[in-house]
């Protein structure tokens, strides 16, 4: 039929381009695993309008002479490979040859560099995959990339790009893992010429960790190792009960690699096991080292993903260091808290299954700020029957129906209708704080938020932006009472962090009231008492609510047939 034709030499490179530059963050990647690799002592980023201007890249590596500059913007050029069992045992970050040849293919790219003891460097100029110019310059030791025009040649793709602020975000991320990786190299990060992250070049891990997550994080670690056969851990985990309310906070690293892993991630939520609750993610970060041979980094383009000879062997190592990690901490804790204050019972700091220490005063729930005790005198449709696990209002409804209502879910869907009305009547309740709350956040989370700020405030909040990665918190919802404004904050990031600018503020603000309500109200595990249930079911059965803010079910109706087959009576 002779439909099939090969692809010309220009589009076959923009594929490849579109496997390995995804957004500006991919590229600032790319270009750090190549300093990196360079034996770089000092890296310098900078990037301007969420690098889709223009990202500048300089470090102090070996740099190249003029025949490597030329050759290394050719595809599948590279000094790393050179035949196919290396791929097999990839020792280093950049491998594959084609990241700068796809880099250049979609930019106005150009590459500055020199050996140490060279005269002079080499200057290399392409523009969407072209090579304009090459010729000799003075430059220093090392090499200088930058990186103009983002996909300028193509529009297809550089209409998915999101708002300067978010693209940093992603930016800010890739850059924090490198530094967390390499804590013996000094970082530098800055945004339209404006500092935004320093590391000092360190060869302590806990400090590289504060300098990435904050003082307050580093201060709070707790370190621990394991070796095996051909594999061992370093941890670092939070320690005190500090959790977050996404997974934000999990840095994990193979061979000094920053991966995104479902086996190691599962294995780490494992270990933690009861020490977490429900929707709670710790602060971890975890260096993995294993024979290279035994580990695929080559299964994606971009190389976060990897692959194990042996999963089930990996995960259950680091399932039972972080395990045996955490129990042995949590023990460690409880002994010596016990010993400082002798009035303390065992029974009121212990509590559940073996291996299990409860840190936490033994204390009702927070009092719900929508609940309140019903006075009587109105008629239910149904009538609450029981409590299940702390976590489901069990309900005997019309002809025999078992109702079942999931109490977390229908009050968050409540709080969220009121915060809803009383936008609709002209202002949400507001309560001004006695003291205000300074808040740290990531460079990625405080980007978005300060984007959002104005949303954000129409939502019942008053900040103020403290400098560096600080907000100062001076006002909240009155809904949401006591409840850490950090995790609320962390969360709200997260749910506007990809919504973009697109102005449509009807749909932001429903994310930030659906974070509001989530934090503010009765949850799962919380005890009620009877009359709050019958209130909270009163005020299901006059909303007519029958899902929470995220598309949760609130209540389940069986009916009286479904069970009478349960017990084969029908």
């Amino acid at each position: 039929m002779g439909n099939i034709k090969v692809l010309p030499e220009h589009v076959i490179a923009k594929i490849a381009a579109g496997e390995v530059v995804e957004r500006p963050a991919s590229v600032v990647k790319e270009l750090l695993d190549n300093a990196i690799d360079a034996g770089a002592a000092s890296i310098e980023v900078d990037v301007a309008e969420g690098g889709k201007k223009r990202i500048v890249i300089i470090d102090d590596g070996c740099g190249m002479d003029a025949k490597d500059a030329n050759r290394c913007v050719e595809r599948h050029a590279t000094s790393k490979i050179t035949s196919d069992a290396d791929l097999f045992a990839v020792r280093t970050m950049g491998f594959r040859g084609e990241a700068l040849s796809a880099i250049a293919s979609v930019s106005k790219f150009t590459l500055e560099t020199k050996m140490e003891g060279e005269l002079e460097g080499t200057l290399v100029n392409v523009e969407g995959g072209v090579v304009k110019e090459t010729r000799a310059a003075g430059c220093p030791k090392g090499t200088c990339v930058s990186v103009s025009d983002l996909f300028f040649n193509v529009p297809a793709r550089k209409k998915f790009l999101k708002s300067d602020a978010s693209e940093y975000g992603h930016i800010a991320d890739a850059f924090c893992e490198a530094a967390l990786a390499n804590p013996s190299v000094r970082f530098h990060l800055s945004h339209g010429g404006e500092t935004r992250i320093l590391c000092s070049r360190t060869g302590d891990i806990k400090t590289r960790i504060g300098d990435v997550l904050g003082d307050d994080v580093s201060g709070a670690l707790f370190e621990f190792g394991e070796k095996g056969d051909g594999i061992e851990l370093k941890g670092f985990v939070v320690k005190g009960g500090v959790t977050r309310a996404t997974a934000k906070d999990i840095h994990l690293f193979v061979n000094g690699r920053s991966i995104k892993d479902r086996i190691i991630q599962h294995a780490l939520m494992s270990g933690f096991g009861t020490f977490l609750g429900r929707g709670e993610y710790p602060i971890a970060v975890l260096y993995l080292t294993i024979d290279p041979a035994a580990v695929d980094v080559n299964v994606h383009p971009t190389k976060r993903e990897v692959r194990f000879a042996n999963a089930a062997m990996v995960h259950d190592f680091v399932s039972l260091s972080v395990r045996k990690a955490v129990a042995g901490k949590a023990a460690r804790e409880y002994v010596a808290y016990a010993r400082s204050d002798g009035d303390a019972p065992v029974t009121s700091l212990c509590k559940g299954g073996a291996g299990r220490v409860d840190m936490l005063p033994l204390t009702p729930p927070y009092p719900s700020t929508l609940l309140r005790a019903d006075k009587g005198g109105e008629e239910l449709r149904l009538r609450v029957i029981g409590h299940l696990d702390r976590a489901f209002i069990v309900c005997e409804g019309e002809g025999g129906k078992l109702v079942l209502i999931d109490q977390h879910a229908a009050h968050e869907r409540l709080g969220f209708e009121v915060l809803k009305e009383q936008l609709a009547n002209g202002r949400v309740e507001v309560q001004r704080l006695l003291l205000p709350e300074q808040i740290d956040l990531s460079p990625k989370e405080k980007t978005v938020v300060m984007e959002h700020v104005k949303v954000i405030e129409t939502a019942g909040f008053e900040i103020e932006d403290f400098g560096g990665g600080t907000i100062v918190i001076k006002a909240v919802p009155a809904i949401l009472g006591d409840v850490s404004l950090k995790n609320i904050f962390e969360k709200m990031a997260a749910e506007l962090s990809d919504f973009g600018s697109s102005g449509a503020v009807e749909g932001e603000i429903d994310k930030i009231f659906s974070v509001i309500a989530c934090h503010s109200q009765v949850r799962a595990g919380d005890t009620l008492s009877f009359e709050e249930m019958r209130q909270l079911v009163m005020d299901i059965e006059r909303s007519g609510i029958s899902h929470c803010p995220h598309g949760r079910p609130a209540t389940i109706e069986i009916e009286r047939s479904e069970v009478e087959k349960w017990f084969k009576r029908s």
